[in-house]
């Protein structure tokens, strides 16, 4: 689910269990709506089977070792449109067509140098799936995955459900947790409390509907907590898409270090228009401001594709993709983001 890694405590969805205290009994009959997703060559999956590799011009945020990656996939259906809606005080939306699927993947880089802010899938292992499905109506489907077994190219496994309906939902959380005590669900063997934290960390994740909610708009104040997520969503409560053809994007605070310090052709700006300052205090490396405005980045795409930046390369090829697929309000609306990719042609 475009979704966000740290949402929790949501009304109606799975409660978190507290730690030592995790439930691993699942319901045998899965209720109505619920359907199981696998895929059994998770290398070749997103990149062989239709979909398009999201990247927007502002890097998502790693873990402190800078292993922990994350890639968001789209697949459209063939002929399906974007809808483009503007929205009240100079705001704008995407809505998607059904069959529809996007899928937010964490991967764990094993390449030599971790510290590479470009990341290639076929160099990491599959560790987290969660995403969502736009039915034969439009309606969303959540969707997850995990690992059948430790180890590198092993398959996944995981479900799909309706939004809204807590009892699917909890049904999947519960199975995936009781998977995860028979030796499923996670990349390496863990066992005792590292099992058991992981298994408690799964359930805090897994509050799909509070984390999405639909048309959210930016954030613009410091939140007091760390996992908040800064970005605005889309029609169906998805962030990465729309972030696409954002021109600034807030920096995500959501995981200890920032990649985007890296890019010469990166702006940070507070919403006083001043600089940014780039910040590393107690493991976090990030942006801040003066007071609690959140720093936005906008790339300078000319100047990076002019450089032959890979990042910038990817941000314009995935603008291009969703571009072609726009309504004719959106391609009016945000042709200039398009425009601003034509040094990256050709190259």
């Amino acid at each position: 689910m475009v979704l966000a890694p740290g949402c929790r405590d949501a009304p109606n969805e799975p409660a978190p269990t507290p730690p030592g205290g995790v439930s691993t009994k699942a319901t045998p009959t899965p209720p109505a709506g619920v359907s199981p997703l696998s895929a059994p060559a998770p290398a070749t999956y997103w990149r062989d089977g239709g979909f398009i590799a999201l990247t927007p011009a502002v890097r998502l945020p790693t873990n402190g070792n800078g292993r922990l990656r994350t890639r968001v996939w789209l697949k459209l259906p063939e002929d399906g449109v974007i809808q483009y809606t503007p929205l009240p005080s100079d705001r704008w939306t995407l809505k998607f067509p059904p069959k529809t699927i996007v899928d937010r993947v964490d991967y764990w880089a094993l390449g030599s140098d971790p510290s590479e802010p470009t990341f290639d899938p076929a160099q990491g292992v599959v560790l987290d799936v969660r995403g969502a499905e736009l039915d034969a109506r439009g309606k969303t489907r959540w969707r997850v995955m995990r690992p059948e077994r430790s180890g590198r190219g092993a398959p996944l496994f995981g479900y799909s459900w309706p939004r809204g309906d807590s009892v699917a939902a909890s049904y999947v959380v519960d199975t995936m947790v009781a998977a995860m005590s028979e030796g499923m669900g996670f990349y390496a063997k863990l066992s005792g409390d590292k099992l058991t934290r992981g298994q408690h960390r799964y359930r805090t994740i897994s509050a799909c509907n509070s984390c999405h909610p639909r048309n959210k708009p930016e954030t613009t104040a410091i939140h007091k907590r760390r996992d908040h997520l800064y970005r605005a969503t889309d029609d169906h409560g998805w962030f990465t898409p729309r972030s696409v053809f954002a021109k600034a994007i807030p920096f995500e605070t959501y995981r200890p270090r920032d990649l985007n310090g890296e890019q010469p052709w990166l702006q940070a700006l507070c919403p006083s228009g001043d600089a940014a300052k780039r910040s590393s205090m107690k493991g976090n490396d990030t942006w801040t401001c003066e007071g609690d405005g959140v720093p936005r980045g906008t790339l300078a795409l000319a100047s990076a594709c002019a450089a032959g930046d890979r990042h910038a390369r990817a941000v314009c090829e995935t603008r291009r993709s969703l571009f072609e697929r726009l309504d004719p309000a959106g391609k009016k609306a945000l042709a200039a983001m398009v425009a601003a990719c034509e040094s990256c042609q050709d190259r």
